[in-house]
């Protein structure tokens, strides 16, 4: 099992996001956590906080990985350490985000349950929901998308997104749709529906869930929303383009080549690098 935390510049959950990482009740021979931490600040990138002292008490021993550009952003961090560890399960938390011991029990029981699940997404809660107008309607609205939804579309076996926190993905089926793509400003909903593509599914979970905090300020509500409508418009088009390319190959009327048309990043599974070590 591989646990991935991506973070940018954000020194003041690193430490938190690591003990909570470890603190996961499974195997500790079968847990590996990488911290990708693709932060431009100068201080930040000469700290070493896996090394911490709150680490060492824990027990907890995170890899740091590092890269030497942020091309792809948080695809590319993703893609970068699944080619470092040959682990058939993937859990991503963003650093602001916890979850209970158990959570990846829970949630690894239903991914097992379904052979064809690309992902398991669980529900999150705001711990701030209460601090102001602002956050309760935050709450309300993530709590009709989680309960309406999200947990409709998945009983209904249709798409539906995987919320970039929370959730394992399956490595077989993130190779066989081609691995993460930076294409779009929504990698999460891309790979969701080019894995459905492939004939696979994703699984909603209302429990085990995971704890974040709402923007409690109109500023920083409003800056990640502009790119998440973008990106689900070209997540949607490359989508549809990707569909009509399935179905017109699977009619014998497209000749399909890699590397070639609107969805080349679907043909063929991803390849894991060289010196990718066994961490399962």
């Amino acid at each position: 099992m591989l646990v991935q935390i991506p973070v940018y510049n954000e020194p003041l959950v690193v430490e938190r996001a690591l003990c909570r990482g470890g603190a996961l009740d499974w195997p500790r021979d079968r847990l590996t956590i990488q911290l990708l931490d693709d932060s431009t600040d100068t201080h930040l990138r000469h700290r070493r906080p896996c090394r911490s002292p709150a680490c060492a008490r824990e027990g907890i021993d995170a890899d740091h990985v590092r890269r030497a550009d942020r091309s792809g952003f948080k695809a590319g961090a993703l893609a970068a350490g699944m080619a470092l560890c040959d682990a058939p399960y993937v859990a991503v938390f963003d650093a602001d985000f916890r979850a209970a011991a158990d959570w990846l029990r829970g949630a690894m029981a239903a991914m097992l349950a379904e052979p064809k699940a690309a992902f398991v997404q669980t529900r999150i809660e705001w711990g701030n929901g209460e601090r102001n107008w602002l956050t309760r309607a935050q709450r309300l609205m993530q709590d009709a998308h989680f309960a309406v939804e999200q947990d409709v579309r998945a009983r209904r076996g249709v798409p539906f997104q995987f919320n970039g926190t929370g959730g394992i993905w399956r490595r077989a089926a993130v190779e066989e749709a081609g691995g993460w793509s930076h294409d779009t400003l929504s990698e999460d909903l891309d790979l969701v529906l080019r894995t459905h593509l492939k004939g696979w599914r994703g699984v909603f979970l209302m429990e085990p869930h995971v704890v974040g905090r709402a923007a409690a300020e109109a500023r920083r509500f409003q800056r990640p929303a502009e790119p998440l409508v973008e990106g689900l418009r070209a997540g949607g088009a490359q989508a549809a383009a990707a569909d009509l390319e399935f179905r017109l190959v699977g009619r014998g009327q497209v000749h399909h080549h890699r590397g070639a048309g609107p969805a080349a990043h679907l043909s063929g599974p991803g390849r894991r690098r060289r010196g990718a070590r066994s961490c399962r």
